[in-house]
């Protein structure tokens, strides 16, 4: 550029600046969702490994509806570092473990009922799942979080932790409050909290006071949705804005989402790896997924917008969870 062309510019810029200036103002509408600071720490995570073991995988067989008593509960072999390892060769970044599954049964050493670790061989009834977990966790950078079924058939708790009298609804619903409390404050920051199907029982203040920065997963508090499918893909547009009302609902599902939604509320997508249950069972252990069909999985889940939540369970007596990670391979080198 000549010095002349300089000048020239220079002066045209000098009138422009001189000229009144024009409000442009945004076009009238309602405001657009958008994620809050947690919400989005949540979301970069894009991969967390679910966990379901406990007295369910010991079944052995039998017919799902039985319940296994705690006395048969016994992971001599226990090693939650083989879980994390597991976690982390899918390139996952946190854990979400079932503590506690329909029927009841309490994977930690539980103040409300016996039905737990406490009535087990394992450790003399001393032993704890969860905070070998969260040791785990801690030592391999793993974010940890956790699932408590609202329903509970040992207590004749239903879906949404729902009983049959408001005498039952009472009495259940400050067992289900101390269940919670003891998990949320004695485990740590938690990454998320799910409340499987929603729940009847107020815990929003429990929530706001042990653990106001974690992803809540369905029920009046919550901060995430089901995708509404465990067969691990999203619907495609995969719209993470909802309506307000639905979701103060709990119950909303991606096919609720909207772009116009003025509430955000993103999507989780589970499946198992196992297929079709979530516990191990002597019948799934040759019906895992594929590395193609992971990596399937994974597009339509991350790559559409959602949280994918892969569920590996542990086989007997605890160990061989390890066995699953040549599949997994795919994942992380995604």
């Amino acid at each position: 550029m000549n010095r002349r062309t300089l000048l020239s510019l220079s002066a045209r810029a000098g009138l422009l600046a001189a000229l009144p200036r024009i409000a442009l103002a945004a076009p009238a509408g309602p405001a657009l969702a958008a994620p809050s600071a947690d919400q989005a720490r949540w979301q970069d995570l894009e991969l967390g490994m679910f966990i379901h073991f406990g007295n369910e995988t010991y079944l052995n067989g039998r017919p799902s509806s039985f319940s296994v008593p705690a006395s048969e509960v016994n992971p001599v072999d226990l090693d939650t570092d083989a879980w994390a390892r597991t976690a982390v060769a899918a390139g996952a970044r946190y854990i979400v473990f079932v503590a506690k599954h329909q029927y009841g049964f309490c994977c930690w050493q539980t103040k409300t009922t016996d039905f737990s670790l406490k009535s087990s061989p394992w450790k003399n009834g001393k032993g704890d799942i969860m905070r070998e977990l969260q040791a785990s966790c801690k030592k391999f950078s793993l974010g940890l979080g956790v699932y408590l079924s609202p329903r509970d058939d040992h207590f004749g708790a239903a879906t949404g932790g729902i009983c049959k009298t408001p005498e039952a609804q009472k009495t259940y619903d400050a067992i289900y409050r101390e269940q919670l409390t003891e998990l949320l404050s004695q485990y740590g920051e938690l990454v998320e909290v799910w409340f499987d199907g929603a729940t009847a029982t107020p815990v929003g203040d429990l929530l706001r006071q042990y653990q106001p920065h974690t992803a809540v997963f369905q029920g009046p508090s919550a901060t995430i949705r089901w995708v509404g499918n465990e067969d691990g893909f999203a619907p495609y547009p995969c719209w993470n804005g909802i309506e307000r009302s639905y979701a103060e609902r709990g119950t909303g599902t991606a096919l609720d989402g909207t772009p116009d939604g003025d509430a955000w509320l993103p999507n989780e997508v589970d499946v198992s790896i196992r297929r079709p249950e979530w516990f191990w069972t002597p019948t799934n252990s040759n019906k895992v997924l594929t590395q193609e069909q992971l990596l399937s999985i994974y597009y339509r889940s991350v790559g559409r917008g959602a949280q994918l939540l892969l569920n590996i369970p542990p086989t007997l007596p605890g160990s061989s969870i390890a066995r699953m990670r040549t599949p997994l391979r795919a994942l992380a080198q995604r």
